[in-house]
């Protein structure tokens, strides 16, 4: 890993700046653009700027990896950052982009992450979204977070 997925990856904000030129939608040897790197280390250093400094030069924050199981919110989501998520929300990114079926929200849920879903939620995502038969709120029930599955179940009216 060198140049903008470096800088990315340790949230080198300065470094970003002077690489900014250099291809912010660049794909290194995993097939990760430099925006994958900063969302996925969310919780590593001040990612959210960094997240926020890449868009600006024009990374994509829809981008799916070339595996196609994750996008850059999902990414972000996994991390665990609610700044992070913030910040490529305001970015652009979409929310109810699937990649491999699942959708953001729904990844939220099945890491039990109410805070990340509650701002999802309140943002717009789609809750009642299916990938294959299961919503949201059955992923959160699969992993043990009933409160979460309650607010998450389109049966549930204090969403």
């Amino acid at each position: 890993m060198e140049g903008l997925h470096l800088a990315a990856y340790n949230a080198d904000l300065p470094a970003i700046r002077s690489l900014a030129g250099s291809g912010a939608n660049l794909r290194d040897g995993s097939g990760f653009t430099p925006l994958m790197w900063s969302c996925l280390r969310g919780a590593v250093g001040d990612q959210a700027v960094v997240i926020s400094a890449l868009i600006s030069v024009g990374a994509d924050p829809n981008a799916i990896t070339l595996s196609g199981d994750s996008s850059c919110l999902m990414l972000a989501v996994q991390s665990g950052s609610l700044d992070a998520v913030r910040a490529i929300v305001d970015g652009g990114a979409l929310l109810d982009l699937p990649a491999d079926g699942v959708t953001p929200l729904m990844v939220a849920a099945r890491a039990g992450d109410e805070e990340i879903a509650t701002f999802l939620l309140e943002r717009g995502a789609d809750p009642d979204l299916r990938c294959g038969r299961f919503t949201a709120a059955d992923y959160a029930s699969y992993g043990g977070f009933d409160r979460l599955a309650g607010r998450l179940s389109p049966l549930s009216k204090g969403r």
